[in-house]
């Protein structure tokens, strides 16, 4: 088992390889609602009634799920290159590497590079 991800180390590899996968990302909160749901009505039946257990049991499954959805995320997120950084540091290093480009572009005497497309 990888401690940084919860997910063994074969599956990591396994994930490592696989691009990430927006509609398991896309699950994610209708999952959550649907957890939250059956946790809500799971802690309001009565405890000798079956179906209260069997709601209970479906509550964990449902966690177990997400849990794995969200440890396999998070190892897809981990192998894109420079996804463990922030908005703020990849904008940072992004605009570090225009003006290196600009640099380089000055040095060799070639023309300026215009962006036409719109900053954020």
């Amino acid at each position: 088992m990888n401690n940084s991800t919860g997910l063994p180390q074969q599956q990591q590899q396994q994930q490592q390889r696989q691009p990430f996968n927006g509609s398991l990302a896309a699950s994610l909160l209708p999952s959550l609602v649907q957890l939250a749901n059956h946790s809500a009505l799971a802690s309001h039946a009565n405890e000798n009634d079956p179906d209260a257990r069997t709601g209970k049991l479906e509550v964990g499954k449902q966690a177990t799920q997400l849990r794995t959805a969200l440890a396999s995320l998070k190892a897809q997120a981990q192998a894109i290159p420079a996804g463990h950084l922030g908005l703020d540091d990849q904008e940072f290093l992004i605009e570090k590497l225009e003006q290196e480009l600009e640099n380089k572009r000055f040095a060799f005497g070639l023309p300026r590079l215009v962006c036409v497309c719109a900053k954020t």
